[in-house]
């Protein structure tokens, strides 16, 4: 006599093995989303705001994190004269631009690799001037500086990896590919 293939303890069996794939596929999938709400949690938002205030006769650039994670920045880089140059943008101003020689540099910072800037937080990057001729002579030497072929960008990181560039497009940043 022939048994039949679908015993009552091969049913069992098997629905026990499709509960067991199904869980696991529901615990990937639940994983993935946990890894990507994190990610998000943590996600750095960097943005470059220009104050330019006539009344107190300064103009300040300041690195602003909206995030809500730290953003460690991993490179900053100006583009003038047709090349890509590692410097701060007060060391920038005021060795490589000589329509800025007769602006004043009052306060500026480094922006270094590894360096964090806190969520919610700002840095300082420069600021010129304090007085109204300085102002003026800034404004006019910004005008010849924007004529000229002239960007920044900067690359920053999350605590997870996650790289983003900035510029002086004044866009959102840009998610960069994993290398």
């Amino acid at each position: 006599m022939k048994q039949k293939f679908w015993t009552s303890d091969k049913i069992v069996s098997f629905t026990a093995v499709f509960i067991s794939l199904a869980t696991l596929y529901i615990f990937i999938r639940q994983t993935n989303i946990i890894e990507k709400q994190s990610r998000l949690y943590v996600m750095p938002y960097l943005r470059a705001q220009i104050i330019n205030d006539n009344s107190a006769h300064f103009t300040r650039m300041e690195l602003h994190n909206y995030g809500v994670g730290p953003a460690i920045i991993e490179s900053r880089e100006i583009f003038y004269n047709d090349k890509w140059n590692d410097i701060d943008f007060g060391d920038f101003y005021f060795t490589m631009v000589p329509e800025m020689e007769d602006v004043d540099i009052v306060m500026d910072a480094n922006l270094s690799p590894g360096q964090a800037i806190a969520a919610g937080s700002s840095r300082l990057l420069v600021q010129l001037c304090e007085d109204a001729e300085c102002h003026q002579k800034m404004k006019s030497a910004m005008g010849v500086l924007m004529n000229k072929k002239f960007d920044y960008r900067i690359v920053y990181r999350s605590i997870y990896g996650d790289r983003w560039v900035i510029n002086s497009s004044g866009e959102a940043p840009t998610l960069l590919e994993e290398e």
